[in-house]
C-alpha cells in the first residue's frame, strides 16, 4: 500500500478504502480500534493512517467506519 495517496490516485483510493470495508466487514460486531485499522492497510502508526485516510477519502476514519457500520444493520 502507498502511504502517500494521492488524492487523484484512484486506484490508491479505492485499495485503501476496499481494505478498510473488507477488514470491518470480517471484524463486524467486534471492537476494532484505530490502530487494528492501520496495521491492517500496512501502516505502523494511527495517527498516519487517519491523516492520510482523511485526506483521500474526505471522511476521518471514524465517521466512515460509522456509515459502513449503519450500511451493514
Amino acid at each position: 500500500m502507498n502511504h502517500d495517496t494521492d488524492p487523484d490516485d484512484r486506484e490508491g483510493l479505492t485499495d485503501l478504502v476496499r481494505t478498510v470495508e473488507t477488514y470491518l466487514r470480517e471484524h463486524l460486531g467486534e471492537r476494532v480500534t484505530l490502530a487494528d485499522i492501520a496495521k491492517q492497510t500496512g501502516f505502523v502508526d494511527a495517527f498516519h493512517f487517519s491523516q492520510t485516510f482523511k485526506r483521500v477519502v474526505i471522511l476521518s476514519p471514524k465517521l466512515f467506519v460509522g456509515t459502513q457500520c449503519s450500511k451493514a444493520h
